[in-house]
């Protein structure tokens, strides 16, 4: 007799439900997060496709299929999903988060700053974001704004790279420095 854990009890019951309401955006959509949760992420795409055929302006559905497609090395479609999602609902935070850690992985600097400057517009207690921004400013050689961002994350509670937070800092103070040499030599 196979052991049963509690993911493949919840995938079953889902199944179960489906056979006789097989319609059922919800039904799909739960049966696409219990898929997640266990690590199918194939199988999860696929609920979470069927509930979009149903229902298409699941927002929901696509900014789970966008963290899937992340999770797959599919960056572009991670994009597009959260970009469609965002189409159908703008203020949605997570993806939001999701287009930025996308545009962090493929390196693109000022659409991850501003999708995490959107995140922190409407949710400012987010720390992965203010991470997300300070990698991002870093990135630009922007050190005084990424440290304020890297500290503000810390504050948040996130445990954040003790090695980064020091090398903004002494980026951020030579910076300043040189700003005031520049200006003192005037």
């Amino acid at each position: 007799m196979s052991a049963r854990t509690p993911k493949t009890d919840l995938i079953r019951r889902h199944l179960e439900f489906l056979r006789f309401y097989p319609e059922s955006v919800e039904g799909h959509y739960n049966l696409g997060l219990a898929y997640l949760q266990a690590g199918e992420l194939e199988d999860a795409l696929r609920s979470f496709e069927r509930a979009l055929e149903l229902q298409p302006s699941l927002t929901e559905a696509l900014v789970n299929m966008g963290g899937i497609y992340f999770r797959q090395g599919r960056i572009e479609e991670c994009i597009k999903a959260n970009e469609k999602a965002l189409e159908i609902s703008p203020n949605l935070v997570q993806a939001h988060a999701n287009l930025a850690f996308a545009f962090l992985r493929i390196q693109e600097w000022d659409k991850a700053i501003e999708a995490s400057r959107k995140v922190l517009e409407l949710d400012p207690a987010v720390a992965m974001a203010h991470y997300h921004l300070a990698i991002a400013l870093h990135r630009k050689g922007k050190n005084r704004e990424a440290l304020d961002a890297l500290e503000e994350a810390s504050r948040l509670g996130l445990d954040v790279d003790s090695a980064f937070a020091e090398q903004l800092r002494s980026l951020s103070t030579r910076t300043r420095g040189v700003g005031r040499a520049k200006r003192s030599k005037k």
